[in-house]
């Protein structure tokens, strides 16, 4: 939470709840599974790679 509210200060003064509905509508806008979606498919294509590097030190 820190790097969170590093990011938006605004969020400290909230409580747990305020914080809970804040991320909760904030996560599921459109926008914000477009950049999930590029982020995990970022994490597939880099995946085998590794997994690939990781099979041949052995």
């Amino acid at each position: 939470m820190g790097l969170f509210e590093k990011l938006l200060p605004d969020t400290i003064t909230l409580t747990e709840e305020q914080f809970k509905t804040f991320l909760e509508q904030t996560v599921l806008t459109e926008h914000s599974r477009r950049i999930l979606d590029g982020l995990t498919a970022q994490n597939a294509a880099t995946a085998p790679a590794q997994g690939a590097g990781t099979a041949a030190q052995k």
